[in-house]
Parts: C-alpha cells; structure tokens; sequence
C-alpha cells in the first residue's frame, strides 16, 4: 500500500528536461496545479535531515513537497529556483564589489545560522558555490543536502569522509567528528572566492576581508568564529565601516615551540583512537630503529642506518601534516582524485630526496 501511494505522488509529476548529466535532477511540472519543482533521485543522503528541512522551511532554502524512499533511493521534490548557481555567477562577474560580497554572506550566515540552531543541529559539511544559487530576484538559497548530517555531540569524528576539495575543512578527513564550525571554515573560502575568484592559498582576499577570511579557515577548529551569528556580526562591522576585532580567543595560544614539535613529530593531533595508535606503534617502530644503530659493525653501517632513518622521518613529516601542505599547495585539492594522489606521491619522493640528500651530507662527512 505504502509503495502504491509512492508512485501514486510521481504521477503527479510529469518530467521536463534534466538538469545534470546523470539524469538524477530534472525538473518536473505538477499536472494539477502546473506548477514547477525539482525531483531529485538520491543515493547519498540522510533521511531525517530532509525530513527536518520539510518540517521547518527556510526562505534560503527551497521548500521540500515531498520527500520518501523508493526503490533504495530518495527521492525529494523541491521548490524550482529561477537564477544560476554563484560558481556560474562568479565566473562572469569575479571580483565582485565588497558591498554585493557581504549582501550575499549575510543571507548565507542567516542560513547556516538557521540550520545550526533546529532542534538537531544541521550541517551542511558541502557549502560550495556550485550548491549555492542566485535567484532572479538576487536573494541566496543554499541547494544539495546530499551529505548534510546531524551533529552528534558524542562522537569523536565523521563515519563517512564526504566533502569538496579545497571547501571540506580538516576536519573532514577523519580528524575530528564535523560541526557548526566545519560549515564557517566553507564559508571562508567562499567569501574569499567572491573576493578574489581564487582560493586562498593562491590569493588571500584583500582588506577588510583579510583577517575574516583567515579566522574562518583556520586549522584548529577552536580558533575560527564560534558561530554563523559570530562571522555576521563581523561582515556588519565591516559593512558600517567599523575596524574588525579579532575574534574572542576561546584557548590560550599554544606557544611556538609545541607548534614546532607538532610539526616534526605528527600523529598525535588526531581524536582518533585507531589513528593514535597507529602513529604511537610508528614511532615505537622509529625508536627501536635507531636504538638499532649501537649494533653496527662500523661507523659506515651506523651511518647507513641513520641515513634510512632520515628518509622514514622526512616521508613522516610531509604525510603527517599532509592537511597542512593542503593549506598552500592547490594542487593537493584538486578536484581530480588522480591528480592529487600523484602529486601527494611526487611531492613525497621530493621529501624523500630532501632526506637522502641530508643523509649523503652526513655520509659525506664521515667519509
């Protein structure tokens, strides 16, 4: 009965055209009241989010008609939005002028800020300007809650690792479990992408931008602004002409010295148990090798071990803060998986060389 009512609500719909190349989106008519919608047919998504977006509408967001499972798929239609996605937007008008940029970010805060704060905080973990349209009548919606979850304050870090690269903060990868912050770190770099048409490892966006652009972005979570609100009290000052304060500090600065350790020895950052473990047997591993080098038989072969030591750890530290190289070279956020596998490959072998290169220094020295 229930499968007969859900085929039932799709004869209503008749469908138009597609509106991606898979044919998962298209856009479909309702034969009664010849009214326009989007149907969508999704393999990834999480019910309950869709079901709470039904519940609650938001001007910003287009308002669900239906939603229901059918045939191991959902399947949502959606209120249909005339105007283009801000990704199509800014490539005919990047830069943009300050005052369109912060028009813009202050209906994206309002959102956000809406999606966190319902009764089961929302987050969208995929703010991207290809997901965010502009309608005819110049006003933002946020689209694609494909990977939209819940926030579950119990859990140490994300199930599922889902995001675009170059957008999905660090926590995305598995560090941390995503929050209300992962969304500010997203909305950084599109602000920076209105103000500059690049990402901000290749050109930061110029003053008054410059220090919000760096808060939302931040590696530590802790440091970015606490909250959509936060980031839009910020863009108001700006838009008032007032000075931009930095943003409250929430902990005490970590001194530069445990930054460097962090850095030469990685692995201990994660909330990851397994992770944790894994870097802890590592380095165990590292210990028990050079602790190996009293058993040489000569001063060439203690070298030779000190040289492979050199090489394992150089490989330890690019890997490590693989996230933080991610920061200034675009090119480990390409969009292509196989782009940036081979670049992180390549850029592993240049460290491996650095190691080799240090370890024939000292070879050379000895010898």
């Amino acid at each position: 009965m229930e499968q007969l009512k859900k085929e039932c609500i799709l004869s209503f719909y008749e469908e138009l055209a597609p509106l991606d190349s898979k044919g998962r989106i298209k856009l479909v008519i309702n034969k009664q009241t010849n009214q326009l919608f989007v149907k969508k047919q999704l393999n990834i998504y999480n019910l309950e989010v869709f079901l709470l977006l039904k519940e609650h509408p938001h001007k910003n967001i287009p308002k669900i008609k239906e939603c229901f499972e059918f045939h191991n798929s959902l399947i949502v239609i959606e209120e249909y939005i005339s105007g283009s996605t801000l990704e199509a937007f800014l490539t005919k008008h990047s830069p943009i002028s300050s005052d369109k940029i912060i028009f813009y970010m202050l209906q994206l805060c309002d959102t956000i800020a809406f999606l966190h704060s319902l009764p089961t905080p929302v987050i969208h973990r995929d703010l991207t300007p290809s997901n965010i349209l502009i309608s005819s009548d110049n006003q933002v919606k946020v689209i694609d809650f494909n990977i939209a979850r819940h926030y579950q304050e119990n859990q140490s870090e994300d199930t599922d690792l889902l995001g675009t690269a170059g957008y999905a903060a660090p926590e995305q990868y598995g560090f941390a479990q995503s929050d209300i912050r992962t969304d500010i770190y997203a909305l950084g770099i599109i602000l920076n992408k209105m103000a500059t048409g690049e990402f901000p490892n290749i050109k930061l966006a110029p003053s008054p931008f410059t220090s919000i652009v760096e808060t939302c972005i931040a590696i530590n979570a802790d440091k970015r602004f606490a909250s959509a609100e936060k980031l839009k009290e910020t863009l108001l000052m700006v838009k008032i002409n007032q000075p931009v304060s930095p943003p409250e500090k929430r902990n005490p600065q970590i001194h530069p010295f445990i930054c460097c350790l962090s850095f030469l020895f990685p692995g201990f950052r994660s909330k990851n148990h397994f992770k944790l473990i894994g870097t802890f047997l590592w380095y165990l591993f590292l210990i028990y090798y050079f602790f190996s080098i009293k058993n040489a038989l000569c001063i060439k072969e203690a070298v030779h071990y000190i040289k492979i030591l050199l090489l394992l750890w150089f490989l330890t530290i690019f890997y490590g803060n693989i996230n933080y190289f991610k920061k200034y070279l675009s090119i480990l956020n390409h969009k292509k998986l196989s782009v940036k596998l081979l670049s992180s490959i390549l850029l592993g072998i240049l460290f491996f060389t650095f190691g080799a290169i240090l370890g024939t220094a000292i070879e050379n020295i000895f010898f």
